[in-house]
């Protein structure tokens, strides 16, 4: 009778609510550390690639942007890996009024457009024109030039 006894003690246990309520404890504490992995590599990011890796908030524009936990991370690789601010154009177009930006890139026969005024991102195509001009205006000022795939020709020839 007393094994009885014991196999009732330990069945009472061994009850549905209680397994439930273990398994749920498990996957909170599984929840919890993964949450706490998250946030330290998040922390650790200290450039673009590491934030975009991390999981960050990424807002693309002439230049992308990269958030995370109050900081924000420029991509300035621009396309393919080539620096945006040594390309041949900034020192071109840097500094100039919009309008004579926009009047040389027709005259030197270059696709060009405005991507962002005054911090705001204007609504432009997704389409992506090898050696078209992304002008960044500030108070009427180009601050930023990007060209769009400007190894283009490089990648395809290798």
């Amino acid at each position: 009778m007393s094994q009885n006894t014991q196999l009732n003690g330990k069945r009472r246990w061994m009850t549905p609510r209680n397994i439930f309520f273990a398994i749920g404890i498990i996957v909170l504490i599984a929840l919890a550390v993964a949450a706490l992995s998250i946030n330290k590599k998040q922390a650790d990011a200290s450039n673009f690639v590491e934030c975009k890796d991390a999981g960050g908030t990424v807002t693309e524009g002439t230049v992308d942007k990269c958030e995370v936990k109050d900081k924000t991370f420029e991509d300035t690789q621009g396309s393919y890996g080539e620096s945006a601010a040594n390309s041949e154009y900034s020192k071109q177009y840097l500094g100039m009024s919009e309008k004579d930006a926009l009047e040389k890139a027709k005259t030197d026969k270059h696709a060009a457009r405005v991507v962002e005024r005054d911090g705001k991102s204007l609504i432009v195509t997704m389409d992506l024109r090898q050696g078209r001009l992304n002008f960044t205006i500030e108070d009427g000022t180009v601050t930023a030039v990007e060209e769009e795939a400007p190894n283009a020709k490089k990648n395809l020839a290798e």
